[in-house]
């Protein structure tokens, strides 16, 4: 159901703008991940938020599985995640996301500038038009 609404929304927003770039269609796709991923965290979905990860995702030395691991944390010590401020940049097929990612609590907001605190949602790869989040692959 998600991918119907995300590819009727594009359909949308193709449609109506009859000047959409390839860039334009690639910021929304992007964009479009990270708000799926906040309703996947929201509502605790681990499997989820995962399903938005290439498969070699190497990032500061944490692998998939380990990023796995940050997630499961993330989703144990907080109850809510909100982007805010979302700025791509492309350089195909690679995009780095800057944004704000607010994680609340009962005890309070977290709040963490991206790529600078973590970095780990931020570095995407578009591989067979598809956008994962990659990482930035580096090992040291």
């Amino acid at each position: 159901m998600r991918y119907f609404v995300f590819f009727l929304s594009l359909i949308i927003l193709i449609s109506c703008s009859g000047t959409t770039s390839p860039n334009q269609v690639s910021q929304y796709e992007i964009e479009e991940i990270l708000e799926n991923i906040e309703d996947d965290f929201n509502f605790g979905d681990l499997e989820g938020i995962m399903s938005y990860y290439h498969e070699e995702f190497r990032h500061n030395q944490t692998n998939y599985w380990e990023e796995e691991t940050i997630w499961q944390l993330r989703l144990t010590d907080y109850n809510i995640l909100k982007f805010e401020n979302i700025e791509i940049d492309l350089n195909l097929p690679f995009a780095q996301a800057s944004f704000t990612m607010n994680l609340t609590n009962e005890e309070g907001t977290d709040s963490f500038q991206e790529p600078e605190d973590h970095g780990d949602i931020s570095y995407f790869y578009r591989e067979d038009g598809v956008w994962k989040i990659y990482g930035n692959q580096v090992d040291d």
